[in-house]
């Protein structure tokens, strides 16, 4: 007789792979990046905040309400020559010594210390730079510089100064004024025009000009 064998049904085993197992996971996400850093601390005054008036020592030159500006790790204040000149802080730890860098001249002044043109001033342009008659640096006037030297500032003994809108003769040590000829009158621009006409002879704020 044959011997009938049975099997039992066949066991199916399902394992689950553990994270990392085999099984591929997504790169992760790179951080967004940070946003710079300002240099220039929260307390910096802003540009609407600031008033400006002529300076005492040169009405053709207005300069901010505040003269001081804070940054990170220094001060920049704009003195009384209208110059601007950054000083370090020590910001050592305490019982650290520290020995910072030495003041430095800032030029030209940023712009929140940086003064500007009086309305109506006498403004020269040098280099891509603004100046009033007495050379102190100015922010540009719109459309530029209010009046222009001759050029040649030099016509046969006499030479023009921009410092002063006059004419000196040269070789004379004491620098004496003498009248300008025609060909070394400065020009007005823009809106400005001659405030005196003697005769001919016009002038603006009491300097010889180009009719």
């Amino acid at each position: 007789m044959p011997v009938i064998r049975k099997f039992a049904a066949p066991l199916v085993i399902t394992a689950a792979l553990a994270p990392g197992c085999g099984e591929e996971k997504d790169a992760p996400k790179a951080p967004p990046p940070t946003k710079p850093t300002s240099a220039r601390l929260d307390a910096a005054p802003a540009a609407s905040t600031l008033t400006w008036a002529p300076s005492p020592d040169h009405p053709d030159a207005l300069v901010p309400s505040e003269r001081t500006l804070t940054l990170a790790h220094s001060t920049i204040e704009l003195d009384a020559s209208l110059t601007c000149t950054e000083y370090f802080r020590d910001d050592c730890d305490p019982g650290v010594k520290c020995n910072p860098p030495e003041p430095r001249p800032v030029t030209p002044c940023p712009p929140e210390l940086h003064p500007r043109a009086a309305p109506g001033a006498l403004i020269y342009g040098r280099e891509d730079r603004c100046f009033t008659l007495a050379s102190i640096p100015v922010v540009c006037p719109a459309g530029g510089p209010t009046v222009v030297p001759p050029d040649p500032w030099e016509v046969g003994d006499t030479y023009f100064l921009i410092d002063d809108l006059a004419c000196r003769k040269a070789g004379d040590l004491t620098l004496a004024k003498v009248e300008c000829p025609d060909a070394l009158l400065p020009t007005l621009q823009h809106d400005l025009k001659p405030d005196a006409n003697d005769g001919g002879k016009c002038s603006y704020r009491g300097s010889r000009v180009k009719c």
